[in-house]
């Protein structure tokens, strides 16, 4: 192997799978971290620091090329991962509406306003809570152990309702939840029989109304 120069030192690159196996061969023959450090041309540093952060969990904590190798693949990969919401201050005030009881959707409208250089989403946040804040997921109106793929629930046969409002088209303070009097409905079906519950919630105070609907008939 050809020996570096002290030149070299001055442009830092990665140590490479020929320069682990090397390293590995010195200690191997009692060698010292200094002189394995001549003969790659690195930094007396670079090996110390290389020998300590990736030696073995196992045969007593040796320096094993193999187990070097891929803990430093781990950390490159880990290196490219785009983190999610980097911004510390958007984190504090993601955790604080949440536990007031709002929803991604509307903490990404508020967060907007608050500061418009707070550049998210409600689907990114909800990435966020269930890759790193699985403690929030309780505070989700609708929380699961795992999230869920978007697009993944089953096809279903629904009626179109004739002249119906499509609920994208309702005004942003309905959003906010600032007035008393908005109020949603959803009914739900058994599978396994025609039984079938209406549940209305008002948005601003969550106030629930569960009713059994009457069943509709038809005169001819």
């Amino acid at each position: 192997m050809k020996k570096n120069t002290s030149k070299d030192y001055k442009k830092y690159r990665h140590l490479n799978l020929e320069e682990r196996e090397e390293i590995a061969i010195g200690l191997e023959n009692g060698m010292k971290q200094c002189e394995i450090a001549v003969l790659l041309g690195r930094a007396p540093s670079s090996i110390s620091r290389e020998i300590k952060r990736n030696r073995s969990t196992i045969g007593i904590g040796r320096y094993r090329v193999s187990w070097a190798q891929c803990q430093a693949n781990n950390r490159k990969t880990q290196s490219h991962k785009r983190k999610r919401i980097p911004e510390k201050r958007l984190r504090r005030f993601i955790c604080k509406w949440l536990r007031n009881g709002y929803s991604p959707e509307i903490i990404a409208y508020k967060a907007s306003e608050e500061n418009p250089r707070w550049k998210t989403n409600y689907e990114t946040i909800y990435q966020w809570i269930y890759s790193e804040r699985h403690d929030l997921i309780p505070f989700l109106t609708r929380s699961h152990k795992k999230r869920r793929k978007r697009g993944s629930g089953k096809q279903k046969r629904c009626p179109k309702v004739p002249n119906r409002t499509m609920i994208e088209q309702r005004p942003e303070y309905v959003n906010l939840r600032s007035r008393i009097g908005h109020w949603e409905i959803d009914t739900a079906i058994s599978r396994k029989s025609k039984a079938a519950i209406m549940v209305l919630v008002e948005r601003r105070t969550r106030y629930v109304i569960i009713k059994k609907p009457e069943p509709v008939r038809f005169f001819v």
